[in-house]
């Protein structure tokens, strides 16, 4: 098996429609799918050579894998779709869950972590890639006169791939013949998907390389140890057929399209409709129910043995394995999922700035970056902060929060105001304030507020550095964040129903 990998650099936004929308939209997938790169090869070679055989193109002996985003300068796989999130969790940062080898708390809520490509390693550390799209919206217009007209003039949209992004795909090949012809037309392909004559579908594509063997096209590995189970994820949309020759999707049909007489003990799987479109006939294909990559299967300890597992992931399962359908991976799950954005661009820390007016410009950045980071985390301060307002009085919620807003407009801010305001309560109206609750034991309103000045640490921040330059926060900062805080507790514990006795 010949390997060859190329890049595709989006020179203008790409439009791959998938089969979501309505009539008058076009929506393009996030990755640029095998059957369209075969498209743009034959046409290619049809422009060089109108009687051209294109029989090895449109047999198996050539695979043209999907072209997937580019992140940390290699090509990204589909997220398992195992994998989740707290539901309360602003970034992918933050920890992240396998669904298919560890049980997850039922008192919480889950979500799937906000991307769906990265690039990791074996050890299930990795940078997500950003897809980037972009919107744009169009009218039909009258061919003889130029223009919308009442009867015939439509308003639609293109949601397609924003431009400037780069994919890299990947092309097997049986023969060297194939491999020679791939490898002179790769470099000639200058357009992809559809509105070539609206502004949509140039490319630029260099080749990156070719192999002929030790390729793999995940990066992980089975372990040896024979007690662990085993991880199958397709990387690519499977089209598989069910014993009666219809397409199916459940567990049962992709386990005897993998290898029969094997069990599952878990599984995740969505589908995803896919369809196409013959330009020869001016009609569309018939549409089919596909498992959507990123579906995961457990198997059992020693299901499939390496030669196995070798043969499946060169040949993949399943129809249209030409187009790209049908790959998969066969791994030992990682001890840890761990992802990072890659955004594409500079580190902030590494530009240089001289000039007085970047430097100016650069600090105020540092400053508003850092209160957009301490707002994210005064937010889950408030989510995991537990109130119970019992027999206290709205308006004497409300005298405490104009003492501080008074407090946060004044140029240096004192937290002791908070601290007079309770010495000048009577004895019936502080045992209002005692009798409410705050916080996960429980504590008794105004201990709480005695107390809250003791969490000035929690309010501390370090600026991010832009240029070699941060913000220095003050001491009034940090007084004004702590109080706002104070205030939303406040806030959230007015709108609650007091219980009457």
């Amino acid at each position: 098996m010949i390997v060859i990998r190329y890049r595709l650099e989006l020179q203008e936004p790409a439009l791959l429609t998938g089969l979501d929308g309505d009539p008058n939209s076009a929506v393009s997938i996030e990755y640029l799918p095998g059957s369209a790169l075969r498209g743009a090869f034959i046409s290619t070679l049809l422009r060089h050579d109108p009687c051209a055989d294109l029989g090895s193109f449109l047999s198996e002996q050539v695979r043209f894998l999907n072209g997937y985003i580019v992140a940390d300068d290699s090509r990204a796989l589909p997220l398992p779709l195992s994998l989740r999130q707290q539901k309360d969790t602003l970034s992918i940062d933050d920890e992240i869950y396998d669904g298919s080898v560890e049980q997850l708390r039922s008192d919480l809520q889950w979500k799937t972590p906000g991307a769906s490509f990265a690039s990791v390693d074996e050890s299930g550390k990795g940078i997500a890639a950003e897809i980037k799209r972009q919107l744009a919206i169009h009218t039909t217009r009258d061919r003889r006169l130029g223009t919308a007209r009442p009867d015939s003039g439509t308003v639609y949209r293109y949601d397609a791939l924003a431009a400037s992004q780069v994919f890299e795909a990947v092309a097997l090949c049986e023969r060297t013949e194939e491999a020679n012809l791939i490898c002179a037309l790769v470099t000639e392909i200058d357009r992809l998907g559809g509105a070539a004559r609206a502004g949509y579908g140039k490319v630029n594509v260099t080749l990156s390389g070719t192999e002929e063997q030790g390729w793999k096209e995940h990066p992980f590995c089975l372990e040896e140890d024979h007690d662990m189970c085993q991880i199958v994820l397709l990387l690519s949309d499977a089209l598989v057929r069910d014993e009666l020759g219809q397409f199916a999707v459940s567990p049962d049909t992709l386990i005897q399209a993998i290898k029969n007489g094997i069990s599952v003990e878990n599984a995740f799987i969505e589908t995803t409709p896919v369809g196409a479109f013959n330009r020869t006939w001016g009609l569309p294909l018939p549409q089919a129910l596909a498992y959507k990559q990123g579906t995961v299967l457990v198997l059992p300890a020693r299901s499939l043995s390496e030669s196995e597992i070798d043969a499946l992931e060169i040949n993949g399962i399943g129809e249209r394995r030409s187009e790209g359908f049908g790959r998969l991976a066969v791994f030992s799950p990682p001890s840890h999922w761990s992802l990072t954005r890659d955004d594409g661009k500079r580190d902030a820390a590494d530009i240089a700035l001289s000039d007085p007016d970047e430097i100016e410009v650069a600090t105020l950045i540092s400053r508003r970056v850092n209160e957009a980071q301490q707002a994210r985390k005064v937010l889950r301060m408030l989510t995991d902060t537990r109130t119970q307002r019992k027999e206290l009085n709205s308006s004497q919620i409300a005298r405490l929060r104009e003492v501080i807003l008074h407090e946060t407009l004044l140029d240096s801010p004192k937290l002791s105001c908070i601290e007079r305001f309770c010495n000048d309560l009577t004895a019936k109206t502080a045992l209002q304030w005692r009798k409410a609750r705050v916080g996960t034991r429980g504590e008794d309103l105004l201990s709480w507020l005695d107390g809250y000045k003791a969490l000035k640490a929690e309010f501390r921040a370090k600026p991010p550095e832009i240029g070699g330059k941060r913000h220095i926060e003050s001491e009034a900062e940090q007084v004004k964040r702590q109080l706002r805080f104070l205030d939303s507790v406040l806030a959230r514990m007015q709108k609650e129903k007091e219980e009457r006795p």
